[in-house]
């Protein structure tokens, strides 16, 4: 984990990067938003977050806790609001921090897993895998089948992530493979990071990733 000042020669869209989503937490709770603007060294401007259709309640120096990835590198800050507005746009505005936090994401960071899922295979169809481990580009299944999928080859998953978030028909390929006792392990990287299904695995791998988790 390193600290960040905003007065340091970081480009600010690294800091603050504008159109990104961003996980804000206020007790406990946590929301999705977007940066929409900054001000420093004063202010960030974002969407007001929603929850079930509405506009959440917040007052003036109420603490909240910023997280979000950018770039490959995993960012967080602390702050407070300092006001929300509903007209013309719905706009919350909180202090901007004295020190960001970041932690970079390299491809080789791995989470071990140990997911029950599904992987449909070419001669196979559906077979019965689990999770060893995830990467935000990829993971690593084990399938009991006599002959692994080539490299190169279209696979889809499914699994549910701890916390109850399902994903469905995860596209991926194949990259690598190789017998462990009984079973093969294949290493398979995503497709489409930007497919509602891999989107959710990524927010799951950057939110363990996070600082201050």
């Amino acid at each position: 984990m390193t600290p960040l000042m905003p007065s340091e020669t970081a480009p600010l869209e690294n800091l603050v990067p504008l159109g990104e989503h961003v996980q804000m937490q206020i007790e406990g709770a946590k929301y999705s938003t977007v940066f929409r603007g900054a001000a420093p060294p004063r202010w960030i401007f974002l969407d007001i977050p929603q929850s079930g259709g509405k506009l959440i309640t917040l007052v003036k120096q109420q603490p909240v806790r910023m997280r979000y990835v950018s770039h490959g590198v995993a960012y967080g800050f602390r702050s407070k609001v300092s006001g929300a507005y509903v007209s013309p746009h719905q706009i919350l505005v909180i202090e901007f921090p004295r020190e960001i936090e970041s932690r970079n994401l390299r491809r080789s960071e791995r989470i071990r897993t140990l997911l029950p899922a599904r992987l449909a295979l070419p001669g196979h169809g559906e077979v019965d895998a689990t999770m060893l481990d995830l990467s935000r580009e990829g993971a690593l299944f084990s399938v009991t089948v006599h002959t692994p999928p080539k490299t190169g080859e279209a696979l889809r998953a499914w699994f549910t992530l701890p916390g109850g978030d399902s994903v469905a028909g995860l596209a991926c390929a194949a990259r690598n493979q190789r017998r462990r006792g009984g079973v093969w392990l294949v290493g398979v990287e995503f497709s489409s990071l930007e497919s509602s299904a891999a989107m959710r695995v990524r927010g799951y791998y950057d939110a363990l990733l996070a600082p201050g988790e």
